[in-house]
């Protein structure tokens, strides 16, 4: 809540503050809304320790399948050498010493501010994890690699440069943003009789990317662009080495066991997409520029292409886009019967040429949206209804496929258990929403009954609240990525008992609680009482602390809500073993928010 509240002047602040603290006091828990033998099926499924749920690729299903079985196809497809390699020890201490070098020098000419030096370097970072998604709408449902970055040493400098590099893309007449945006390109097109509507798809186009051509692309048009320099202190080889950097921490782990990918870029890691717009703009400038009959059509989504070219140049054509890149493979697929999908439109070619668009699902889609029972807020379930409904409005182009769009999205509600009165669709299009200037925004975790008490308290401070589920019975079940223990994860408050008094140590830090403890315990073997107060405690009065019953109270990766926590329970804890004084609180506070 403070970090909503602190840019408030403090007399109104102190205001929202006391009306928080009434809601919280007078809130009473609401029982869980999963019913008894719900609860004890997730218990039982949970216990399963040879079953995994996973999420489909596509259509928001859930594949339950054998861990044995989904490890087998995962093992079997790292096996491909051209790929992928085996390495024989854990690289992340030599990938965090690279980057935390490039970091330094960065910071020595003054391209990046202390901050953004604390932030961008790595300490005690785990490696990337690999897991999948089976593509259940393919036979012998082969599994779509994804490599999970959180955490790991590269993270932060990944997500910097991708703020660099998104203005270069999808700048192009061919790129669409997204369906609607398609969609309204195609309106007025007119085909003629000897002209046949194409979709070209790029085999597997993330692990065939070659790196270092990618990089080349991308220092080619940094060097293009003309207002780089305004957006950013870095220099173009900086970018670069920097993209060098990330692209040699293609590796991960899985099930104990390190590889890397040798070749391509890694689903996963936040510069992959970019690179991948960058060299597939590279490739679609080529082919409409250098083949001799260029289509007359061309839109991309990213692999995705939709095509309207002639037929007789059509097979040509495909051959070309095959020779301009020896890795990156094209397939196609033609009309047939004079429709052809493309994203999630249904095309069909009419008797006047134009087309006639509407909604298009996959056979194995099960039209399942957020559960009308599920713990979020109205607004959410609310959003469901009007994202189906502005989708039906935009990707049809009758009043027939409007009406059938619209009867199915009313039976797909009703089995996800809304309401009738919500399900009418109607007047949740038409409610405006009101667009007022908020002075600053907060997340909040939602809890049931609590947090609609809490928005209109901030509503009307003009305080803008977002609310995230915190529990979902997708995290309470086995997937297939590799768990992180509590102990090896960064960014931890953590509270250490004494094992012969009733006093406790509340500690932070940005590593892992792991490395955080070696060190306690090696200022208490070398006799070291004045590095902290938890060693002063131990050797003056000739105790020990319990590490087995050591709790993690939070985890954070800001440094001063980290701090602020740590404060908190320093101040609100009988008994804490701490060398920082009463008044930290208020200090902590202030060096936090800005403001006493």
């Amino acid at each position: 809540m403070e970090q909503g509240i602190w840019k408030l002047p403090p007399g109104e602040a102190d205001i929202v503050r006391s009306k928080v603290t009434s809601i919280l006091k007078r809130h009473n828990c609401i029982e869980c809304n999963l019913r008894p033998w719900e609860l004890k099926a997730i218990k039982e499924l949970r216990s399963l320790s040879d079953i995994l749920f996973i999420k489909a690729d596509k259509g928001n299903m859930t594949v339950i399948t054998k861990k044995q079985d989904y490890d087998e196809k995962l093992i079997k497809m790292l096996s491909n050498d051209e790929t992928y390699e085996n390495l024989k020890r854990d690289p992340t201490a030599k990938t965090e010493k690279l980057l935390n070098k490039f970091i330094s020098r960065l910071l020595d000419k003054q391209k990046i501010t202390q901050g953004e030096c604390f932030n961008l370097k790595s300490s005690d970072a785990h490696a990337p994890r690999l897991y999948s998604q089976p593509k259940v709408h393919k036979p012998d449902i082969p599994l779509r690699p994804i490599v999970s970055f959180i955490g790991s040493p590269t993270y932060a400098l990944s997500k910097k440069i991708v703020n660099i590099l998104a203005p270069l893309v999808v700048n192009t007449e061919f790129h669409v943003r997204n369906s609607n945006d398609f969609v309204e390109s195609i309106t007025n097109l007119r085909l003629e009789d000897d002209e046949i509507l194409v979709s070209f798809d790029v085999v597997s186009l993330f692990t065939n990317i070659p790196t270092t051509l990618a990089v080349e692309i991308a220092k080619k048009r940094l060097t293009e662009c003309n207002d780089f320099q305004e957006r950013t202190n870095w220099s173009i080889q900086d970018v670069c080495e920097g993209l060098d950097i990330c692209m040699q921490s293609s590796y991960f782990a899985f099930r104990r066991k390190y590889f890397k990918q040798i070749f391509g870029t890694p689903i996963g890691s936040p510069v992959s997409p970019i690179l991948a717009n960058l060299f597939m703009e590279d490739i679609e400038n080529k082919a409409m520029s250098e083949f001799h009959h260029p289509p007359k059509v061309w839109k991309r989504y990213v692999d995705d292409t939709f095509v309207v070219i002639k037929r007789e140049y059509l097979q040509q054509f495909f051959n070309f886009l095959n020779s301009i890149e020896p890795t990156v493979k094209f397939t196609k697929e033609t009309e047939s019967d004079g429709v052809l999908v493309f994203l999630d439109v249904k095309l069909t070619r009419e008797n006047t040429g134009y087309l006639d668009y509407t909604v298009y699902r996959k056979p194995t889609h099960t039209d399942r949206y957020l559960n009308f029972r599920s713990d979020h807020p109205l607004q959410h379930k609310k959003a469901v209804i009007k994202t189906l409904l502005c989708r039906a409005e935009r990707l049809t182009s009758s009043e027939a496929n409007y009406k059938e769009e619209i009867n199915r999205i009313q039976q797909a509600l009703k089995n996800n258990g809304y309401p009738s009165a919500l399900t009418t669709l109607s007047p949740i299009l038409n409610n405006a929403k009101k667009t007022t200037a908020n002075r600053s925004s907060v997340v909040l975790p939602y809890y049931r009954g609590l947090l609609e008490k809490l928005h209109r308290c901030l509503s009307d401070h003009k305080i803008k609240a977002f609310f995230k589920p915190m529990r979902t019975i997708g995290n309470k079940l086995r997937n297939g990525k590799d768990p992180v223990h509590p102990f090896e994860r960064q960014g931890a408050v953590y509270c250490a008992p004494c094992d012969n008094c009733d006093q406790k140590y509340f500690g932070e830090t940005k590593r892992s609680f792991n490395t955080c403890r070696k060190e306690h315990i090696n200022y208490i073997k070398n006799f070291h009482p004045e590095k902290n107060a938890l060693a002063k405690h131990t050797l003056e009065l000739d105790h020990r602390m319990n590490w087995s019953k050591t709790q993690i109270v939070a985890f954070e990766n800001d440094f001063r809500k980290r701090r602020f926590i740590e404060s908190f329970f320093i101040n609100s804890t009988p008994n804490v073993i701490n060398e920082k004084s009463s008044d930290l609180f208020p200090n902590i506070y202030k060096a936090t928010f800005g403001c006493d």
